[in-house]
Parts: C-alpha cells; structure tokens; sequence
C-alpha cells in the first residue's frame, strides 16, 4: 500500500507521515472517515490512543509496525469495517467486543436505550430481541441495575460474541442469553 504521500528514499517512516499517507489511500478507496479509520488502526498497531499518536508524531515505525498497519488497511480498503478490525467497539461507554458475526453497535442505537431507560418499571424486564453483541442488554442493564434483561439471538456465534460482552462487564447475573429466533425461546 502506498500512498504518494511517504517519505522519500532514506527519511523514516513516521507516525504522522504513516498517518497521512493511510488517510490519503483510504480516501482514495471511497472509504467512509478515511482519517479517523487510519488513526484508530495505527493506534491498535502502536496500542496508542489517538491523543497519544499525535503527541508521538515524529516516532519512527519498525518495519513490522509498518506491514501490521498495511496489512490493516488493505482489508479496510476492501470495505471492512473498522470496528472488526479493531475487535471492539465502544458503546455508551462500555467496550464491547465485535466481530463479522454480529453488526457493529450505531450511535442512533444509544437513544433506543435512553428510551428503554426511561421507560422501564424499576424493578422490571427487559427483552432483547436480535442482541448481536449484547450492546443494548448489557447498556440497559448496566446503567440500571434493578432491571433483569433477556438477550435472544438467532446465530450461536452471535451470542457467543454477546457472552464474552456479559461476562466481560460483570452482568451474568441480570443478562441472560437464549438462543432462538425472536419470541421463540421466551416464555
């Protein structure tokens, strides 16, 4: 992958030219947020957070630093989504893993959960039909911890994905999971 925009012959390939230089291919590709995908790919790389990249700019990569980015941005170049190339996606907060085995959690999806909050009788269920990563379980049961909530999903490797996330936040104990398609395995 190159970009037109590295350094030339003997100059080190750094964070910010390495940075630019992903932007600029992804952009190229028609990928949707070209720079935000190549910071938070090159921040797994490096296991840098964004902040922490820029005030790294001028940080030489390693040769292996810089197949690992590649290789990273090739897939993203064929349309990948970031969020699964990263293996986790933060929603509300709550760090969730993800995978090609679930949709990755939307922001328009936080305000289905503010509803849910709102509207729940303290003390009261929650179903979650089509769970995916558990991110709406696990943010409703989260944020309140008088609520018992029911994930159900129709793909094992969804729910497996859902379990890792339950578990990873300490709700096994409010959120159960139950493989089935919609309504089927709810009393």
């Amino acid at each position: 992958v190159t970009s037109g925009s590295e350094p030339g012959p003997g100059l080190p390939h750094t964070v910010l030219s390495v940075l630019r230089g992903a932007e600029t291919w992804l952009e190229r590709r028609g990928i949707e947020a070209p720079k935000r995908s190549a910071e938070l790919l090159l921040g797994k790389v490096l296991g840098l957070t964004r902040l922490q990249l820029y005030l790294a700019h001028d940080r030489p990569l390693e040769p292996a630093e810089r197949t690992a980015m590649r290789e990273l941005l090739v897939r993203r170049g064929d349309a990948v989504p970031v969020a699964h190339l990263l293996g986790s996606w933060s929603f509300r907060g709550l760090e969730l893993a993800v995978g090609p085995a679930v949709l990755v959690p939307r922001p328009e999806t936080e305000e289905l959960v503010d509803l849910v909050l709102e509207r729940a009788p303290q003390g009261g269920a929650v179903i979650d039909l089509g769970t995916g990563s558990g991110a709406i379980a696990i943010a409703v049961a989260h944020a309140r911890a008088d609520l018992q909530v029911l994930a159900v999903d129709a793909s094992a490797g969804a729910l497996a994905i859902a379990a890792a996330n339950v578990q990873r936040h300490g709700l096994t104990a409010r959120v159960e999971l139950r493989l089935g398609s919609w309504w089927e395995p709810v009393p």
